[in-house]
This record gives structure tokens, sequence and C-alpha cells, in this order.
């Protein structure tokens, strides 16, 4: 390690927390010891009973897609297909083709095995989204083969992967999604009340190994934290009602522990500590869960505190969401992640889970009536109010987590943007300081975030995840701040926000920060109608600097000295300096493992420091 590193760490590390670094140490020398190993029972006998309960719910797509997993065709990573066998492998790494092997304690399994690939590949089939599709095509439809078929593949699954083997039980997280989606299914098929001997015991395993690691995952500070406490509520309080007593103390234990975790983790203004939309989503979700879990179990409801914290987290995301497609900007690491799914809209529709924590934690809806309001309809929660300023794209800043939302017309209609400005309160996930997401009302993303690819191929950090992965203005051909490893940048950006201000002009914001290497940037934002203005000043580069605009995909052609596109022209001047622009063919990651075309616009001077002005004119059907 050279000295620059070593000190940055040094640096760093009272931002992680003495306490946060100190647990994950111990842990990772107990896993290295072999001190983990543990032991449980396989369920004997099937999880569910095999009669399907009576058609209570029409026909949805998860009847179609039920029939995919029968004929081997498995959906996973936000709508990647793959053909798996039914039952799958589960041990095939779904990107690599790579076995796993699960004669190996699961304290002995690297997440970071070249030969295996990245390992989200292997658990992507085991957590067991495909029970909860099974069991929706069941409520759906009264066809018994759905739940012979969600008992034959989960026998498989305990047969290839009994307790504590394998990549399939490396993670904390992935064991406590499991269960909750076990769970889940015995409650849409009217089986959670009085749940089959078998799957007590695959709920006790599992709940086992979740809090054999809750200190490692609190101490992220991150949604393992929040999925780890969950489950440990949840299921512990649903084996206590189903008599095993001793399961209370798990039940105790889980809602000090999410009560904890969303007082810390959750802003005052409802952002998560991730800084990324796809996580909050599943944080979010993981919250809702355990609310419905706590009125089924008729148990104590959470203090004041929690509500107010989950009512901030859904108008957040209310906040992000398009009302028309459900769609939000692609903020921070995405790893393609959505659990609990009761509804059949696409991965990049988040309308489903604010809808049913806009009901739990607000009692309203946050959008009018239609698909995504199956989980409302299947726990008699559809009686909710409609209350569209949730929804609305008006002004706001979002100080705590660092983002603010902008739009000219005060009634929240018509185009709207996102400015980011970075926060340090937590380990920052990408390096997008006053990243820039413009987005029309009827769903467009017209500038746009690049998103993660992959946490496992670490050769296109920069590409997506780095500062050349946003709309911002890069220095020399450094990144915005130093990587570490794949999950953490040293020298955290704090940046500075001003408030929006609106006039008969229209609309002003300006927001700036300064890096560790004395780079400064500041940019401002003015909008009225359907123009648009960003000027950024910036100042510390050694030679050059750029600036970057990522654009939708389609035809885009020069005239003049503006670029003209779908749905926008975009016209971009360096007052006193010699700019060099040009389009490159760049990529977007959309969901997790998929790289998709992506047109960039980059604009280069060989400045120390200087300005740039873009102005945005948006065309006919924005």
């Amino acid at each position: 390690m050279n000295a620059g590193k070593a000190i940055r760490i040094a640096r760093l590390v009272p931002r992680l927390g003495l306490a946060n670094v100190a647990t994950v140490a111990a842990y990772r020398l107990a896993l290295k010891s072999g001190r983990l190993a543990m032991t449980a029972p396989p369920p004997d006998g099937a999880l569910f009973r095999e009669a399907a309960p009576p058609s209570r719910t029409p026909a949805t797509n998860a009847v179609a897609e039920a029939e995919d997993l029968l004929a081997g065709r498995l959906a996973g990573f936000g709508g990647h297909t793959f053909e798996t066998g039914a039952p799958p492998d589960w041990r095939r790494n779904l990107f690599t083709g790579a076995l796993d092997d699960p004669s190996r304690p699961w304290w002995a399994v690297s997440d970071d095995d070249a030969r295996l690939g990245d390992i989200k590949g292997v658990w992507e089939a085991s957590r067991f989204d495909w029970a909860v599709v099974f069991a929706r095509a069941a409520a759906a439809t009264s066809d018994a083969r759905f739940v012979a078929a969600l008992n034959a593949w989960a026998a498989d699954w305990s047969l290839v992967y009994p307790p504590y083997q394998g990549a399939n039980w490396r993670c904390g997280q992935e064991a406590s999604i499991r269960l909750l989606q076990a769970m889940l299914a015995a409650r849409l098929l009217d089986q959670d009340r009085a749940p089959q001997p078998a799957l007590l015991t695959f709920v006790r395993a599992h709940l086992t190994r979740v809090a054999q690691s809750r200190l490692y995952a609190m101490a992220q500070d991150n949604n393992h934290g929040i999925s780890e406490a969950a489950a440990l509520f949840v299921a512990g309080a649903w084996l206590a009602a189903n008599g095993e007593p001793d399961a209370e103390r798990w039940a105790r234990a889980g809602r000090s522990w999410l009560e904890n975790r969303v007082r810390r983790l959750f802003f005052a203004d409802g952002g998560f500590s991730q800084y990324s939309t796809n996580y909050h989503r599943l944080a979010l979700d993981m919250l809702s869960q355990a609310e419905l879990w706590r009125r089924r179990l008729a148990l104590q409801p959470f203090s004041p505190a929690f509500r107010e914290r989950a009512a901030a987290a859904t108008r957040w995301l209310a906040a992000l969401t398009n009302v028309e497609t459900g769609d939000a900007p692609n903020l921070g690491a995405n790893d393609g992640a959505r659990v609990f799914r009761l509804d059949d809209r696409p991965f990049r529709d988040h309308r489903g889970s604010v809808q049913l924590a806009a009901a739990l934690f607000l009692d309203r809806r946050a959008f009018p009536p239609g698909p995504w309001d199956a989980a409302l309809q299947a726990f008699g929660l559809d009686g909710s109010p409609l209350d569209p300023a949730l929804s609305s794209k008006q002004s706001r800043s979002f100080s705590d987590f660092g983002l603010t939302l902008l739009n000219p017309r005060e009634d929240g209609g018509g185009a709207y943007a996102f400015v980011r400005v970075p926060s340090d309160r937590f380990r920052p996930s990408q390096a997008d300081p006053l990243h820039f997401d413009l987005w029309t009302d009827d769903g467009r993303n017209l500038l746009r975030d690049g998103g993660s690819w992959s946490y496992f191929d670490r050769s296109a950090d920069a590409e997506f995840g780095g500062i050349a992965g946003h709309n911002t203005v890069q220095f020399d051909e450094r990144d915005a701040m130093p990587r570490l490893s794949r999950f953490l940048y040293a020298d955290w950006i704090s940046g500075r926000t001003e408030a929006p201000i609106r006039s008969a002009d229209g609309l002003r914001w300006a927001g700036e920060y300064r890096d560790a290497y004395g780079g400064f940037h500041r940019r401002e934002v003015e909008a009225s109608g359907d123009r648009w203005r960003v000027t950024d000043t910036f100042e510390g580069a050694q030679e050059h600097a750029t600036l970057r605009w990522r654009l939708a995909p389609g035809e885009w052609r020069m005239e003049g000295a503006a670029f003209v596109g779908p749905g926008m022209t975009l016209e971009v001047d360096s007052p006193g300096l010699l700019a060099a622009a040009r389009l490159i063919d760049g990529r977007e990651s959309r969901r997790y493992g998929e790289a998709t075309p992506c047109p960039v616009l980059e604009y280069r001077v060989a400045a120390r420091s200087g300005r740039f002005v873009t102005d945005i004119t948006l065309g006919p059907g924005v």
C-alpha cells in the first residue's frame, strides 16, 4: 500500500465510524477462522399444501410468467430472460454458466471468485421471486399445477443447498430476501396462519443464518441492515405466533434494529443513505413488508419516528417517479433488485412500490388506480384516497440527501429536472457531483445517468459509476473521488446548494462543490417555458476540463453549432475558450448486467478554468 492510499484510508475511517470498521474487521477475521460454522436440519416435506386456494383475483400476467417458468424460462435482474430448465440448476451462474460448489460451507465462499464470476448471477434464481409468481398464479386460477411446481422447486433448492452450504448462504441479506419471499407466497396462498412444518423449518434455518451476521449487516449502514432487521422482526414474530415462543427474541431484536436503521439511514427529507433510487425502492419495500406483517400478526405499532421517516421515504420516491410511466432517475448504484413483486409492471416502473407504501404510511394513493394497485387489492388497501401532491413535480429541495427537483411551472406540469448535489453523511455509491437529469412529463428521460452495469466487472467502473457516466464536468482524466475498492471511495465530496428561486422570468438555482484535489465546479440552472440554460463555472483543472451530456438514444444531427435530436436541441458555448466538441457512441445501463448504446456529447477545453454555457430547447411533443 502506498503512502497516499494509507493517508486516504486513515482519513476515511472516522467517516465510516470506528465501531463499524471494527465490527467489519472482526467479522472478516471470524470468516477466515471458520468460527462461524453452523448446522441445521433441511426441510422435511413440502413447504406448502398442494391444494390451491379458490380463485379470488382476476387472471394476471403472473399466469403467463408461471407458464414460462414451467417451460424453463426465468426472468431476472429487471427483465433479462434466462433459459434455466425447470427447476433451474441452482448452482449455475446465470451470467457465466460457471457452477458453484455447494459442498463448501458458506463462510468459505468468496463473493469475488474469478472462476465463478459475478456471485449475483448465482444468487438471482435463489431469491425465490418465482415462489411469489407461482403463488400469484395459483391464487388467480386455482390451478394446483402451480403449487405443485412451487413445492417441487423449493424441495429441489433445499436438496442442492442444505442449510449453510454454498454461495447461496453466503449473504445474510440474500437469506432475508429468500425467507420473506417464501412467507409472502404462503400468505398469498392463505397458508401463513396454519403453515406446513417444513416451511417453519425453512424459515427457522434462514433466520438463524441472518441472526449470526446481523451486527456486520448493521455496520454496513445500507440496505443490508434494513433487510436483515426486517427479516428478524417479521419471521421471528411469525414463528412465535406459530408456536415457537423462543423466536420472540428474534422479533424483539429485529424490531429494535429496524427502528434504529430507519432513524439512522433515512434522512428527514426521505432520502436513503445509499444515494440510490433502486436501493431506496428495495429498502422501502422492506419497510412495507414489515408493516404488512405487523398488521397481519396484530403486533404493537412501530414508533411515531419510524412512521414519520417511512412516510418521508415514500414522499421522496413518489416525487422522483413519473406519473405516466413509473420511471425514475437512474441515480446511484442499481443492482437490478426488485423483490415482493405483486404487479406485472416493468422493472423501471416504481408506482407499485410507491402506491403500497403510500397506503401503509400515509393512508393515501400517490397515483390514480391502475395495474400498479395489485398489492393494494391483495391486502385490502385499495380504499385509500388519491393525493396528487405526492407525485407532483413542483420544485423542491431534498437537502439532506443532496437532490433538487426543478420545474419552471408552478403547477408542476411540463418538463422537469433533477440536480444531484453531493452529501457526505454516508459513503457515496457513485461519483455524480452536480449531475443533471432532464425529463418530460410523459416520462421521456432526455438527459440521463449512465447506470451501474456490473459490480464484478471493474473494467467499466469509470464509464458507468464514475464522473464520466454523468452529466457534469470532469477535471482532466481523473474521477471526482479516488476509488479504494469496488464499493468504497475516499475523499468524499460535500457540496453546497441554494434553494430554487422563482420569478416572473422563470426559475433559477445554483449549487457547487470543491473536491480534494482543489477542483471547483459551480452549476447554475435557469428555466422558463421550454428553454433551459445550464452554466458551469470551473477552476482547478491541470490541463483540460470536459463537459458531458448523456443523451436519449435516437437520431442526432448537427445543425450549425447545435445538436438536434428527439424532442430537444442542445447548444454549448465556452466563452473565450476554444472547445473541441464530439458526439461519441457511449453506453448506458438501465438494468444490471446490461449495457446498451447511448450517444454522449462531449465538450473539452484546454484550460485550467473557464465556463460552459448549455442552452437546451425542448421541441415538438415535449
